[in-house]
């Protein structure tokens, strides 16, 4: 029989609590220390913290937003080629048009998870960039596409190399802003979506009356210009977005960011007091716990389930 607990052993558990949660705290604490920009006890007026927000919506949110607008164009563009030459050109009709469209799905699913794995590891400022290059060159490449097997393998690394971009791109986001603020930056990051909308109709229009042009065709010149366009701004976005509003990114040591040392000190601070998770999850590794709870997570195979039916 296993001895009745003593009256010490019942002081020693009551003690053990608080020196648990004080460990916790130290080395909570210590992992905040080593996050650039953030200063516990730093404190700032109201007008500074207004600038350095604005700042943020402007030179971040807002370049985040024309990327996304750009990965709108290359999702869609395949329906204004249509509307040219290109079913006759590359000899294909509806079944092979709904086929490509399948696999571009596939490939976006199949690529949202792991590329939101990579995008933790080495930072969505880092591999989103690369993948936006990626699907920005199988795009113009499009341009050279004779048959329907050309057009299935490329719509499928289009949409393999998007995935991943749209969550992979709100946890950047969410780097500079409070969790109240939030909100109304993501509504303004979808509603690109629609700007792209009112955008791409125009464009596509001008972009096919250069049917032509240099031996070209309309379609050839849509896909060409709009590709070429994104791979550019893959390229700018991976030069330009830095791994926090206190770290910019640092090229034959030199380095260039946006905010002041202050203006970025108020960022991260502010950020992280709302909600000490960010700064927890700062430059850790995926675990294996992370993977399982991932995949073991029902509403995941519901969201796949709706984006491979609604697209």
């Amino acid at each position: 029989m296993a001895p009745l607990p003593t009256l010490n052993d019942d002081l020693v558990i009551h003690h053990a609590a608080p020196a648990l949660e004080e460990q916790r705290d130290f080395e909570v604490s210590k992992q905040l220390s080593t996050i650039p920009g953030f200063d516990d006890h730093m404190s700032w007026e109201v007008r500074e913290e207004r600038v350095a927000i604005r700042k943020a919506d402007l030179c971040i949110l807002g370049f985040i937003v024309l990327l996304f607008t750009f990965l709108q164009f290359d999702r869609t563009n395949i329906s204004a080629a249509l509307t040219d030459t290109l079913r006759k050109d590359i000899k294909v009709g509806n079944t092979q048009i709904n086929t490509a469209q399948t696999l571009f799905t596939l490939g976006f699913i199949i690529t949202e998870i792991p590329f939101n794995i990579i995008s933790k590891r080495i930072g969505p400022e880092r591999w989103l960039p690369v993948t936006m290059f990626l699907w920005g060159t199988c795009t113009w490449a499009q341009v050279f596409v004779k048959n329907a097997s050309g057009l299935y393998a490329l719509r499928f690394f289009i949409g393999a190399m998007e995935g991943g971009y749209i969550p992979g791109m709100a946890l950047y986001i969410s780097r500079f802003y409070t969790n109240k603020e939030l909100g109304l930056r993501f509504a303004i990051f979808w509603a690109s979506n629609a700007v792209a909308g009112c955008i791409a109709g125009p464009l596509a229009l001008g972009l096919l009356s250069l049917n032509g042009t240099h031996g070209l065709r309309g379609w050839q010149w849509l896909f060409l210009i709009e590709g070429s366009l994104t791979s550019f701004l893959g390229l700018l976005a991976y030069l330009y977005l830095p791994h926090s509003a206190a770290k910019p990114k640092l090229f034959f040591g030199r380095s260039f960011n946006v905010f002041t040392q202050r203006e970025a000190s108020i960022l991260v601070t502010r950020a992280i007091r709302d909600d000490i998770g960010k700064g927890r999850t700062h430059n850790t590794s995926i675990k294996f716990s992370d993977l399982k709870d991932t995949f073991l997570n029902w509403k995941i195979y519901g969201h796949i389930t709706s984006a491979f039916l609604s697209m």
